[in-house]
């Protein structure tokens, strides 16, 4: 070993000069490194931009989901504008991923997207939002058939904002029809698209259709919830509506005093209800010249909302003007003295329960007249619960 050491010296001795050497220069540059750090610091990374429109735009998966709550948020504060610019934010941010693990958040973004559009009447664009997600969920229609259903019910809805009644009726049967082909087809969704479809059928006059599907909603709510739930409750009014339309008074009575039995559990809660429904009672008397009684029903139905509601409400003026009509065929005048001598028992109360138990129309056989309630008096269709 020495000799070898003697014989490859001049050899060795560059080599392990050049590594020192480099060893010392690599700390030198670290420690120059280190000491700049300390005098120049880096400046922290800039945040990602909170909207997401340009292409070059770095996107992490938790990005869109935060962009989705944050519209969410917007939306519960009724702030429908600022939360359509964060649903369309995360569902552009979904898009640029493209990983069929988030199709379905991507498709929940537009979804939300389309609801908003509609609170903002922007029904084109609520369309168009909720055809994109159909798109989505018909790749793995089998998976999705649930989801295609709600959108096109949700798409009929929009188009009845619209008074494009055609075109909903035709959404409202492709949510059915899937909706009745699949095995758990009785759900709280089905019973909802057949109350939707019964309103637009209902609306455009053919009512003989419209009570088949208020019936097999009634049938669902009563099923699954009871006699004595406000959803069923309200099938029962929907149903006493379109009978009362029909001149099938007897019928119609009946499933308006199934209904009040229910709301009267908790009259301001359901105060509105309650009113229309004494409307059409009050339309349904007048039609069989039972004046009289028509004007202490049309009476509870403005009294019920007097104080809840403003006296220039559409339906307050409706109410009001159904009063004054009856109160003249019964003959009587003076309708401004009459009705100041019939609220005096109001003055100075705020919130009080107007429609107690007793005061509950008695369900009574009445004559079935050749025609039915005026339409004026009967409850809008449009506002029904859809």
């Amino acid at each position: 070993m020495k000799e070898w050491w003697l014989n490859n010296w001049k050899v060795l001795v560059p080599i392990i000069g050049a590594v020192i050497a480099g060893l010392f220069t690599t700390f030198g540059i670290l420690l120059k490194h280190w000491l700049d750090k300390r005098k120049h610091p880096t400046a922290p990374p800039k945040p990602l931009p909170s909207s997401l429109e340009k292409e070059d735009s770095f996107i992490q998966p938790k990005r869109p989901n935060y962009e989705y709550n944050l519209g969410e948020i917007a939306s519960e504060r009724g702030e429908y504008e600022q939360a359509l610019r964060h649903y369309i934010a995360s569902a552009k941010a979904y898009e640029k991923i493209k990983r069929l693990s988030y199709s379905h958040d991507h498709a929940a973004s537009l979804i939300a997207a389309g609801v908003a559009c509609n609170h903002l009447e922007q029904y084109e664009d609520s369309i168009k939002y909720y055809d994109q997600a159909r798109a989505i969920w018909e790749i793995d229609r089998e998976k999705n058939k649930h989801k295609i259903a709600w959108v096109w019910n949700n798409m009929g809805v929009v188009f009845g904002e619209q008074n494009k009644n055609d075109d909903a009726i035709g959404m409202f049967r492709n949510a059915i029809e899937i909706k009745e082909n699949m095995p758990m087809e009785d759900d709280v969704y089905t019973a909802g698209f057949y109350t939707n479809l019964a309103t637009a059928l209902c609306i455009k006059g053919n009512e003989k259709e419209a009570l088949i599907y208020y019936q097999r909603a009634h049938d669902v709510f009563e099923k699954i919830y009871g006699s004595a739930h406000l959803l069923t409750a309200n099938a029962c009014k929907n149903i006493g509506d379109v009978l009362a339309r029909q001149g099938k008074y007897s019928d119609a009575m009946c499933n308006f005093q199934k209904a009040l039995d229910t709301y009267e559990i908790d009259i301001n809660a359901n105060y509105m209800e309650i009113a229309e429904i004494y409307s059409t009672i009050g339309a349904v008397l007048g039609s069989v010249g039972e004046f009289q009684e028509a004007l202490d029903i049309f009476l509870k139905a403005y009294r019920a909302c007097r104080g809840r509601l403003s006296e220039d409400h559409p339906q307050m003026q409706e109410w009001l003007k159904n009063l004054k009509l009856v109160h003249k065929l019964t003959g009587r005048k003076n309708f401004n003295r009459w009705l100041l001598t019939q609220l005096a028992d109001q003055k100075g109360q705020t919130s009080i329960p107007l429609i107690t138990a007793s005061q509950k129309y008695s369900i009574r056989s009445i004559p079935v007249s050749t025609s039915p309630p005026a339409a004026s008096a009967l409850p809008n269709q449009r506002n029904r619960e859809r």
